[in-house]
């Protein structure tokens, strides 16, 4: 069953991959897997759910004289944010989550080019983010019924155009 528009920022299932910063990105998402799995390039983190986009606004009230009323609000911070719950326990997933293995300092994550391969039973949608960076990582619950979930948290830079992901991109090319 398709989703409506209002529902796509919360998959229930699908895959993440990552590749070095200037990676080229598809723009469609037909071809599945094929479309972004190039040998060599694109690392799967693996099956992922759920997948949570979030874009971030945040901004202060201007008061008024005396503090009376609002007359308006800058805006202090634009961003977005991509979390999901890898549910393939690998070195890639491992590492996402504790921030430090070969690739990644503990200190600073690297930036990637990150997909979102977003399936909705037999349609896949596609997301792509130029520079995104491993942020703070999720409880990792060894006891949970639903299986064991590397909670992880992507922060998303801004492009030359200032967009932070592109997509959705659905089964037809985008122009």
């Amino acid at each position: 069953m398709a989703r409506t528009a209002t529902e796509l920022r919360d998959y229930s299932e699908g895959y993440v991959f990552r590749a070095p910063l200037g990676t080229a990105l598809p723009t469609t998402a037909e071809g599945g897997f094929a479309l972004i799995v190039t040998p060599g390039l694109w690392t799967e983190i693996g099956y992922v759910s759920p997948v949570k986009m979030t874009p971030k606004r945040d901004s202060n009230e201007i008061k008024g004289w005396a503090g009376r009323g609002a007359l308006g609000a800058i805006q202090t911070d634009v961003g977005g944010e991509i979390s999901f719950g890898a549910l393939q326990s690998n070195a890639t997933s491992a590492e996402l989550w504790q921030g430090s293995s070969a690739g990644l300092s503990a200190d600073v994550p690297m930036h990637y080019a990150w997909v979102v391969l977003a399936l909705d039973g037999d349609d896949a949608c596609v997301f792509t983010v130029t520079d995104g960076q491993a942020g703070q990582p999720a409880e990792l619950d060894f006891g949970s019924e639903d299986g064991l979930q590397w909670g992880v948290t992507i922060r998303c830079f801004e492009d030359a155009n200032g967009m932070f992901w592109r997509g959705p991109y659905f089964d037809a090319a985008v122009s």
